[in-house]
């Protein structure tokens, strides 16, 4: 959190402090993914990533038992790459398709089976 807070501080370089940290705490990565495009990461990740403005950094995130701090350089509209694209039509609609799970309360015959924002029952 301390270090989240300082990454965030008004004029920090954050590749620079990051990397800097990288050098100080033990297992902390440094990883600069380049442009991600929507429904290419998972819909918690997402929903930071997409909440960021230009320059944003975010709080500490949990995402797959691992501890994250995003940090958006730019937005901007750009052409996919192959790569991209594929990864978009392998897990696309999965990732789309979960914003609406995750929201959706489902009910059979009048039982709530889930609420809204809880993993489904088995």
């Amino acid at each position: 959190d301390e270090l989240a807070t300082s990454l965030a501080a008004t004029g920090v370089d954050f590749t620079e402090a990051a990397t800097t940290a990288t050098n100080t705490i033990e297992e902390l990565t440094f990883a600069s993914p380049g442009y991600v495009p929507k429904y290419t990461v998972n819909p918690e990740l997402g929903a930071v990533v997409w909440g960021l403005k230009a320059g944003g950094t975010s709080a500490v995130v949990e995402s797959s038992n691992t501890y994250l701090i995003v940090h958006v350089d730019g937005v901007e509209m750009r052409e996919l790459t192959d790569d991209q694209i594929a990864g978009i039509k392998g897990s696309g609609f999965s990732i789309w398709l979960d914003l609406y799970r995750s929201a959706a309360r489902v009910a059979i015959d009048g039982a709530v089976v889930q609420e809204a924002g809880a993993s489904p029952t088995p």
